[in-house]
């Protein structure tokens, strides 16, 4: 029983030092994170403003004269109805 207790202990010890370890690399990494973002947030404010990406337009329609057509197909002619 007393092993038991001993070996209980050892391992709360153990425990408390991998928490431990593992809060410090836990700060570390938030400290890190806190430096990066500071750096971007910088970066960010020195930068000259973006313009907005133009919008595109629709194409003018643009003017054909009737001269500038092609003139249109005539019929054959067994459509030419002269008998009527």
């Amino acid at each position: 029983m007393q092993r038991n207790i001993e070996q209980l202990k050892a391992d709360q010890q153990q425990t408390a030092r991998e928490n431990s370890k593992a809060i410090e690399d836990l700060k570390a990494s938030q400290e890190e994170l806190k430096r990066t973002l500071a750096k971007v947030s910088e970066q960010k404010a020195s930068a000259p403003p973006t313009q907005p990406a133009p919008t595109p337009r629709k194409p003018q329609r643009t003017y054909e004269p009737p001269y500038a057509r092609a003139p249109p197909r005539m019929p054959p002619r067994e459509w030419l109805y002269d008998d009527w």
